[in-house]
């Protein structure tokens, strides 16, 4: 559920760019971009890429909201192996239109949906900062430096530092 509402609000920042849909439609978003900047605009072929796992975390949040016999999620707890390991928790989606029956390993999935929604929302950020950015004066532009993982505050880590730069000028 915390996905959802993390894709959900991130569908504000399409106001932006005059192309809002109701929370969490990115569905109608990649139809209204695709009228406002043409079917091969960067923006929609990055939301054409992330549209599976979008679509298969509304599933899963629908699936807990709207509980089904039919579609279901299944949380298996740690448990002791024949072989004597331990295996540890994993989940599984049974859907009508997404099915995960094969058992996934949920810190897993935690961590790689995380990794995808902050990945997701930098980029949106910077195709959209690019159609919002007001010009600038003669001989200044916008800068978007892209920080390396190893230089990134691990409490904050913050990939995108945008500032005002001298034109034709290296930023440091």
């Amino acid at each position: 559920l915390e996905v959802r509402q993390c894709l959900n609000h991130m569908t504000d920042i399409f106001d932006l760019i005059d192309a809002g849909v109701s929370p969490g439609r990115f569905d109608l978003a990649r139809e209204k971009l695709k009228k406002k900047f043409g079917e091969d605009a960067a923006i929609l072929r990055m939301l054409e890429g992330d549209a599976r796992w979008i679509e298969l975390w509304i599933a899963v949040a629908n699936t807990v909201k709207h509980p089904k016999k039919t579609e279901r999620i299944v949380v298996n707890d740690l448990r002791l192996l024949p072989d004597r390991r331990i295996q540890l928790p994993t989940w599984q989606l049974f859907h009508s239109t997404r099915c995960l029956d094969a058992p996934q390993a949920l810190l897993e999935s935690a961590d790689i949906v995380i990794q995808n929604l902050l990945g997701l929302f930098e980029n949106l950020f910077v195709v959209v900062i690019d159609q919002v950015l007001p010009a600038l004066p003669s001989g200044l532009q916008w800068v978007l430096d892209d920080i390396p993982e190893a230089e990134r505050d691990p409490k904050c880590p913050q990939r995108y530092l945008l500032s005002i730069g001298m034109r034709n000028a290296r930023h440091a």
